[in-house]
C-alpha cells in the first residue's frame, strides 16, 4: 500500500462515535504532525474584520452581492432595505404577542386546574 493512502473502516456496531473519533485523529496526526486535531472554533467576538469600525460609503457593496439593492446610487437598496428591516421587526413583535397569549392562557389553565 502507497505511504500517502490512508484507509478508515466504515460504520460498526457501537451506539457512539467514539472509536471513529479515534480513527480520524490518528490518520490527521500521520498526515499533518504536529497540528491541532479539530481546534476550537473562535466565539463571534474574537472574529476581527479588516473594516471594523469603518462606516460604509454610498455605492459600497458586500462582495458577491448582484442584488439590485446594492447597484445605482445606493439610496433605492437603503429604502428598500429598511422596508425588510421594518417587516421583520413587525413579524417578529407579532410572534412575541402570540406567545405572550400562549403563556397567559396556559398560565390560566393551570391555575384553574389548581383551583378544582
Amino acid at each position: 500500500m502507497p505511504g500517502n493512502l490512508y484507509l478508515c473502516p466504515g460504520p460498526n456496531t457501537d451506539l457512539d462515535y467514539d472509536l471513529a473519533i479515534e480513527q480520524a485523529r490518528s490518520i490527521f496526526g500521520r498526515m499533518y504532525p504536529g497540528e491541532e486535531f479539530l481546534p476550537r472554533a473562535p466565539d463571534p467576538e474574537e472574529i476581527a474584520f479588516d473594516n471594523q469600525g469603518t462606516e460604509p460609503k454610498q455605492g459600497d457593496t458586500f462582495e458577491g452581492d448582484d442584488s439590485a439593492e446594492g447597484k445605482g446610487d445606493g439610496v433605492e437598496g437603503q429604502g428598500k432595505e429598511a422596508e425588510k428591516t421594518e417587516q421583520v421587526l413587525e413579524v417578529k413583535e407579532q410572534t412575541e404577542k402570540e406567545q405572550e397569549k400562549e403563556e397567559i392562557a396556559k398560565e390560566q389553565g393551570e391555575s384553574e386546574e389548581v383551583k378544582e
